[in-house]
């Protein structure tokens, strides 16, 4: 009988997972949900056009390599799903954001609403990719979400540039007259609909990671974030 039990609850387990995890569940299974498959690991809506398909290539291409400059080049090769309407996105996505990317012990995949067809927004998506790829799934949860933002807004900057950052970061906090605190900041509800927050949320992000990057330089602080974290050291001793 306690064998039986163990086997339906086993065999039942995928049913479970499905129902609690739908929109990760969606998007493993992505070939089977009635997208076309224009090319690789790019899923898109039916019911965009040749022309339509055609572009957005283009503009994971060009996204592509916004973000290998800003890494040096990427190892993910995250899956690409891009919607044309919000119950598509809905299905995959679920959260009411432009673009959004979901990771899991299998992969990477990033969703795109009709509104996030953007190059510098594709590119700040496929950064949280990388940054999974390289620190791997558990890791992923140990970083702090001001990090992963403030590394990805940063990543679709031509340069950075810390007169223009700076510029920008008074301009969001009136002159650093606004203060939040990162880590109490995070993506549900109580922000939706309040874009100053999320503009003061975003810059404040990017301004920690900017000036860490520049104290180490980029390259370098990159490499030793990655296999710090990977060598089991803190998110804290990381990021120093």
């Amino acid at each position: 009988m306690k064998k039986l039990t163990l086997l339906i609850i086993f065999l039942n387990l995928p049913f479970h997972f499905y129902f609690f995890y739908t929109n990760t569940s969606n998007c493993m299974l992505v070939k089977y949900m009635g997208m076309k498959n224009p090319a690789g690991n790019i899923y898109t809506s039916p019911t965009l056009n040749e022309q339509a398909t055609n572009d957005i290539l283009r503009k994971i291409s060009d996204s592509k390599k916004i973000s290998a400059k800003f890494w040096g080049s990427l190892n993910s090769d995250p899956v690409f799903i891009i919607c044309s309407t919000e119950k598509e996105f809905n299905a995959f996505g679920e959260y009411k954001s432009e673009a959004l990317t979901r990771v899991n012990p299998i992969g990477s995949y990033i969703v795109i609403s009709p509104e996030g067809i953007n190059e510098n927004i594709i590119a700040h998506e496929i950064t949280h990719a990388e940054l999974y790829s390289r620190t791997g799934f558990v890791n992923n949860y140990k970083i702090p979400e001001w990090f992963h933002e403030g590394l990805a807004v940063l990543s679709t900057e031509n340069e950075i540039n810390e007169e223009i950052i700076n510029s920008k970061y008074n301009a969001a906090t009136l002159n650093g007259k606004i203060n939040i605190s990162l880590d109490d900041f995070s993506f549900n509800e109580k922000y939706y609909g309040f874009k100053d927050k999320y503009d003061i949320y975003y810059i404040t992000s990017e301004m920690k990671v900017m000036n860490w990057l520049i104290k180490y330089g980029k390259s370098s602080a990159l490499k030793k974030f990655e296999a710090d974290m990977n060598s089991g050291k803190s998110f804290e001793d990381s990021f120093k």
